[in-house]
Protein backbone atom coordinates (compact mmCIF):
# COMPACT_ATOMS: atom_id res chain seq x y z
CA UNK A 1 0.00 0.00 0.00
CA UNK A 2 1.40 3.36 -1.02
CA UNK A 3 0.75 6.11 1.54
CA UNK A 4 -1.10 9.02 0.04
CA UNK A 5 -2.99 12.15 1.02
CA UNK A 6 -6.45 13.02 -0.23
CA UNK A 7 -7.10 16.64 -1.17
CA UNK A 8 -10.01 18.44 -2.72
CA UNK A 9 -9.16 21.06 -5.31
CA UNK A 10 -12.02 22.86 -6.99
CA UNK A 11 -14.41 20.09 -5.90
CA UNK A 12 -12.26 17.37 -7.50
CA UNK A 13 -10.60 14.61 -5.46
CA UNK A 14 -6.82 14.64 -5.85
CA UNK A 15 -4.58 11.94 -4.41
CA UNK A 16 -1.01 12.97 -3.62
CA UNK A 17 1.95 10.74 -2.87
CA UNK A 18 5.30 12.14 -1.77
CA UNK A 19 8.15 10.30 -3.49
CA UNK A 20 10.97 12.72 -2.68
CA UNK A 21 13.93 13.61 -4.83
CA UNK A 22 14.71 10.98 -7.40
CA UNK A 23 17.84 10.02 -9.24
CA UNK A 24 17.32 11.74 -12.63
CA UNK A 25 18.34 8.61 -14.56
CA UNK A 26 15.43 6.62 -13.10
CA UNK A 27 13.00 9.43 -12.30
CA UNK A 28 10.39 8.65 -15.00
CA UNK A 29 10.35 4.94 -14.15
CA UNK A 30 10.03 5.70 -10.43
CA UNK A 31 7.25 8.24 -11.03
CA UNK A 32 5.35 5.75 -13.20
CA UNK A 33 5.81 3.03 -10.58
CA UNK A 34 4.50 5.36 -7.86
CA UNK A 35 1.45 6.19 -10.04
CA UNK A 36 0.80 2.47 -10.61
CA UNK A 37 1.09 1.67 -6.90
CA UNK A 38 -1.11 4.61 -5.92
CA UNK A 39 -3.70 3.52 -8.52
CA UNK A 40 -3.93 0.12 -6.83
CA UNK A 41 -4.12 1.71 -3.37
CA UNK A 42 -6.94 4.06 -4.46
CA UNK A 43 -8.94 1.88 -6.87
CA UNK A 44 -8.20 -1.61 -5.54
CA UNK A 45 -5.53 -4.27 -6.01
CA UNK A 46 -6.83 -5.38 -9.43
CA UNK A 47 -6.92 -1.85 -10.90
CA UNK A 48 -4.73 -1.22 -13.91
CA UNK A 49 -2.98 2.07 -14.69
CA UNK A 50 -3.30 2.46 -18.49
CA UNK A 51 -2.67 4.98 -21.27
CA UNK A 52 -4.67 5.75 -24.39
CA UNK A 53 -2.84 5.96 -27.74
CA UNK A 54 -2.56 9.76 -27.28
CA UNK A 55 -0.85 9.21 -23.91
CA UNK A 56 -3.81 10.21 -21.70
CA UNK A 57 -3.94 8.06 -18.55
CA UNK A 58 -6.95 6.15 -17.29
CA UNK A 59 -7.68 3.43 -14.77
CA UNK A 60 -9.34 0.14 -15.61
CA UNK A 61 -11.11 -1.14 -12.48
CA UNK A 62 -14.04 -3.50 -12.09
CA UNK A 63 -14.35 -3.70 -15.89
CA UNK A 64 -14.86 0.07 -16.23
CA UNK A 65 -12.61 2.86 -17.41
CA UNK A 66 -12.11 5.82 -15.07
CA UNK A 67 -10.63 8.99 -16.55
CA UNK A 68 -7.82 10.45 -14.43
CA UNK A 69 -5.24 13.18 -14.76
CA UNK A 70 -1.72 12.56 -13.49
CA UNK A 71 1.17 14.89 -12.74
CA UNK A 72 4.57 14.33 -11.21
CA UNK A 73 7.00 16.93 -10.04
CA UNK A 74 8.37 18.63 -6.94
CA UNK A 75 8.82 15.18 -5.38
CA UNK A 76 5.12 14.26 -5.69
CA UNK A 77 2.83 12.19 -7.87
CA UNK A 78 -0.75 13.50 -8.15
CA UNK A 79 -3.82 11.70 -9.48
CA UNK A 80 -6.99 13.76 -10.02
CA UNK A 81 -10.21 11.74 -10.20
CA UNK A 82 -13.14 13.66 -11.66
CA UNK A 83 -16.77 12.55 -11.69
CA UNK A 84 -17.70 10.50 -14.75
CA UNK A 85 -18.05 12.63 -17.84
CA UNK A 86 -15.85 15.50 -16.66
CA UNK A 87 -12.34 15.97 -18.02
CA UNK A 88 -9.87 17.67 -15.73
CA UNK A 89 -6.16 18.34 -15.82
CA UNK A 90 -3.75 18.58 -12.91
CA UNK A 91 -0.16 19.81 -12.80
CA UNK A 92 2.41 20.32 -10.05
CA UNK A 93 5.60 22.30 -10.54
CA UNK A 94 8.40 23.83 -8.51
CA UNK A 95 9.77 27.26 -9.46
CA UNK A 96 12.90 27.14 -11.55
CA UNK A 97 14.79 30.01 -13.18
CA UNK A 98 14.40 28.35 -16.58
CA UNK A 99 10.81 29.64 -16.71
CA UNK A 100 12.14 33.21 -16.88
CA UNK A 101 14.30 32.34 -19.88
CA UNK A 102 11.57 30.49 -21.80
CA UNK A 103 8.54 32.61 -20.82
CA UNK A 104 8.48 34.20 -24.29
CA UNK A 105 7.87 30.72 -25.76
CA UNK A 106 4.85 29.79 -23.65
CA UNK A 107 3.23 33.13 -22.77
CA UNK A 108 1.01 35.07 -25.15
CA UNK A 109 1.95 38.75 -25.70
CA UNK A 110 -0.93 39.80 -23.40
CA UNK A 111 0.29 37.45 -20.69
CA UNK A 112 3.82 38.84 -20.97
CA UNK A 113 2.37 42.33 -20.43
CA UNK A 114 0.25 41.20 -17.44
CA UNK A 115 2.75 38.96 -15.66
CA UNK A 116 6.09 40.50 -16.60
CA UNK A 117 8.82 38.49 -14.93
CA UNK A 118 7.04 37.91 -11.60
CA UNK A 119 8.10 34.36 -10.63
CA UNK A 120 4.87 33.36 -8.88
CA UNK A 121 2.69 34.52 -11.78
CA UNK A 122 4.93 32.82 -14.34
CA UNK A 123 4.75 29.55 -12.37
CA UNK A 124 0.97 29.83 -12.05
CA UNK A 125 0.65 30.51 -15.78
CA UNK A 126 2.83 27.50 -16.64
CA UNK A 127 1.00 25.07 -14.32
CA UNK A 128 -2.39 26.39 -15.48
CA UNK A 129 -1.41 25.90 -19.13
CA UNK A 130 -0.22 22.35 -18.46
CA UNK A 131 -3.43 21.53 -16.57
CA UNK A 132 -5.62 23.07 -19.30
CA UNK A 133 -3.73 21.16 -22.00
CA UNK A 134 -4.53 17.89 -20.20
CA UNK A 135 -8.17 18.82 -19.56
CA UNK A 136 -8.71 19.95 -23.17
CA UNK A 137 -7.68 16.53 -24.49
CA UNK A 138 -6.66 18.07 -27.81
CA UNK A 139 -3.17 16.95 -28.90
CA UNK A 140 -3.06 19.68 -31.59
CA UNK A 141 -3.39 22.41 -28.97
CA UNK A 142 -0.15 24.33 -28.40
CA UNK A 143 0.69 25.66 -24.92
CA UNK A 144 1.28 29.16 -26.31
CA UNK A 145 -2.31 29.14 -27.66
CA UNK A 146 -3.70 28.88 -24.13
CA UNK A 147 -4.36 32.32 -22.62
CA UNK A 148 -4.38 32.33 -18.81
CA UNK A 149 -5.85 34.81 -16.38
CA UNK A 150 -4.18 33.68 -13.15
CA UNK A 151 -3.99 37.07 -11.46
CA UNK A 152 -7.76 37.35 -10.89
CA UNK A 153 -10.06 36.30 -8.06
CA UNK A 154 -11.42 33.49 -10.26
CA UNK A 155 -8.54 32.27 -12.44
CA UNK A 156 -9.46 30.88 -15.84
CA UNK A 157 -8.00 30.08 -19.22
CA UNK A 158 -9.07 30.12 -22.86
CA UNK A 159 -7.75 27.23 -24.96
CA UNK A 160 -7.34 28.24 -28.59
CA UNK A 161 -6.78 31.11 -30.96
CA UNK A 162 -10.48 31.77 -31.67
CA UNK A 163 -11.14 33.56 -28.38
CA UNK A 164 -14.91 33.85 -28.90
CA UNK A 165 -15.48 30.15 -29.59
CA UNK A 166 -12.55 28.52 -27.80
CA UNK A 167 -13.30 26.42 -24.72
CA UNK A 168 -12.81 28.09 -21.35
CA UNK A 169 -11.51 26.44 -18.22
CA UNK A 170 -11.72 27.29 -14.54
CA UNK A 171 -8.32 27.01 -12.86
CA UNK A 172 -7.86 26.28 -9.16
CA UNK A 173 -4.54 26.59 -7.37
CA UNK A 174 -3.22 24.95 -4.22
CA UNK A 175 0.04 25.10 -2.30
CA UNK A 176 2.18 28.17 -2.23
CA UNK A 177 5.17 29.46 -4.09
CA UNK A 178 7.70 27.96 -4.88
CA UNK A 179 5.52 24.83 -5.46
CA UNK A 180 2.17 25.26 -7.18
CA UNK A 181 -0.58 22.77 -8.01
CA UNK A 182 -3.08 23.77 -10.72
CA UNK A 183 -6.30 21.96 -11.53
CA UNK A 184 -8.27 22.91 -14.65
CA UNK A 185 -11.81 21.94 -15.59
CA UNK A 186 -14.12 23.06 -18.39
CA UNK A 187 -16.42 25.97 -17.69
CA UNK A 188 -19.97 25.34 -18.83
CA UNK A 189 -21.58 27.91 -21.08
CA UNK A 190 -25.02 29.07 -20.05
Amino acid sequence: MTPYEVKEIGGITVYSCFIGSLDRSNARNNERMAAMLMTKAVFGPDALYCHRPDGAPYVLADGREQYISVSHGAGHVLIAVPPKGLAVGVDIERWRETLLRVAHKFLTPDERDRYGSVPELLLKAWTAKEAVFKAAGCPELVISQIETFVDTDHPFAIAGLDRENAPRFAVHFQNSFPVIVALAMPLTHS
